[in-house]
């Protein structure tokens, strides 16, 4: 029988790797949203930085959210892209075996030999 050289698996094992990503940054995002930092615990020298932290933490936390959804986005672009490999193994294996089936004298030879 000819094989087919997509390998589904490393795919499926890549897109559970951005998952695991995925939630990573979902768990450092939660972690960042609970650091408030009030304005006493500033001090005197550190009030001025308040302002700059403030919007550094906002900055941070919407990078955080773009991260977990392009990760979210890369694990389901490469669960469909393993799906869609499997169902042209399939059917490119299903056509080869109806053409043998057909043609029983002719039987391939490894990719790329005359």
């Amino acid at each position: 029988m000819t094989e087919t050289t997509h390998d589904v698996d490393k795919l499926l094992s890549a897109a559970e790797s951005a998952d695991r990503m995925s939630d990573a940054a979902v768990s450092i995002q939660s972690t960042a949203k609970d650091i408030n930092v009030s304005g006493h615990e500033w001090g005197a020298v550190g009030i001025a930085f308040s302002v700059h932290y403030d919007q550094a933490a906002k900055d941070v936390n919407e990078h955080l959210d773009l991260l977990v959804k392009s990760l979210q986005g890369i694990e389901s672009g490469i669960e469909q892209t393993a799906r869609n490999y499997a169902g042209a193994n399939q059917s490119i294996l299903a056509k080869i075996s109806a053409l043998e089936a057909d043609r029983p004298e002719i039987r391939p030879g490894p990719a790329g030999k005359d």
